[in-house]
Parts: C-alpha cells; sequence; structure tokens
C-alpha cells in the first residue's frame, strides 16, 4: 500500500480554505473563522493537496524579486517556477507525514 492510499484509509485528509480575495489581503479573516466556514475544496492525498497549492500558487503568487541574506548577497526570485518547484518539494514532503500546509503570501493577488 502507498503512502497516500495509508493516509486515504486512516481518514487523513486536507481541506482548503481560500482567505484571500481583492477585500481580504489586506486583513485575512482569521484561521479561526475560515475553519468553520465549509471548505472549498476536500482532498484526499498528498499528491492531490501538494498540486492544489502549487497550482493556487503558480496562479495567485506575483514573482517579485528579492536580495538574499548571506555573504553571497545574491539576489533572486520569489513565486518564480524555481521557487514554487522548491516549494512543492518540501510542501508534499510535510503532507506525507499527515501535516496540514498552510500557505500565507503576502504578494497573493
Amino acid at each position: 500500500m502507498v503512502e497516500s492510499e495509508q493516509g486515504h484509509c486512516r481518514g487523513v485528509h486536507w481541506r482548503t480554505h481560500i482567505a484571500f480575495t481583492n477585500n481580504t489581503m489586506r486583513n485575512p479573516p482569521p484561521r479561526s473563522l475560515r475553519l468553520v466556514r465549509i471548505p472549498d475544496r476536500v482532498l484526499c492525498t498528498p499528491e492531490e493537496a501538494c498540486a492544489w497549492v502549487t497550482t493556487m500558487m503558480s496562479r495567485h503568487a506575483h514573482r517579485t524579486p528579492v536580495h538574499f541574506i548571506g555573504p553571497s548577497g545574491v539576489r533572486g526570485h520569489v513565486a518564480d517556477r524555481d521557487h514554487i518547484a522548491h516549494n512543492a518539494a518540501g510542501n508534499l514532503a510535510v503532507l506525507r507525514r499527515g501535516h496540514n500546509e498552510q500557505v500565507a503570501a503576502p504578494c497573493l493577488s
């Protein structure tokens, strides 16, 4: 049995609660209020949950230049293809352990 099937058999699932709109971006509702709503979607496998988060980030995050802290002083971007792929790998590892993944990105529109 693969990990995702094990999670589904245990009744593990992930509920999506979209908290951003044009009006709520500056002051999104607290998590406690979002969780009492009917979820926007229920996902049954870590892979489904990861794909959903990755799709939402790809669709709504703005590619933004940043200056990384450290001795190299390199510049890069958040919310570009590489950043989203890197986050997806980390998110999938977390989700496969049955944990939540809460994404809060101020660069979402």
